[in-house]
């Protein structure tokens, strides 16, 4: 193992010099690259919004209302659930109902590439059950189309 590092690190330094020794004679002059974010403050609310919206209505039992609001993406094209899909989704909302939750966290990193993490809790403990997990985690995927 010692010799993988030893070798990995010379290479590492080797890049590094060749590299530098490349750039050496050529005037170096700073860029500046202008970022622009694709979400605003604006986005970010939405998507609190909605993943409250959603889990409410998981909450409250209102499961139509639930599945209405989810859709995948397939080829860059925004697709409804399809029946199976809805009705695997409604067992598992009928398996482990949501009788509370919380937002996790909340990963934008571009269009394509977003998550919301929450947890729910779908049954309360009782006496003894200390050691009884009562909570799961899951990911949704919102993501912005055409700029919405």
């Amino acid at each position: 193992m010692k010799q993988k590092m030893k070798y990995v690190g010379f290479l590492f330094l080797l890049c590094v010099a060749i590299t530098s020794c490349n750039n050496a004679g050529k005037k170096q002059e700073a860029q500046q690259v202008e970022i622009t974010p694709i979400f605003s403050e604006e986005d970010t609310a939405e998507v609190v919004r909605l993943t409250t919206e959603y889990l409410d209505h998981l909450q409250k039992k209102e499961f139509d209302l639930a599945l209405q609001m989810l859709n995948h993406m397939q080829n860059d094209s925004v697709k409804a659930l399809s029946e199976q899909e809805q009705e695997d989704l409604k067992q598992q909302y009928h398996t482990f109902p949501v009788l509370s939750y919380k937002i996790e966290g909340i990963t934008l990193n571009d269009e394509r590439n977003t998550e919301v993490a929450y947890s729910v809790e779908f049954f309360k403990k009782q006496a003894g059950q200390e050691d009884f997990p009562n909570t799961m985690s899951f990911r949704l995927n919102p993501q912005k189309i055409n700029g919405t």
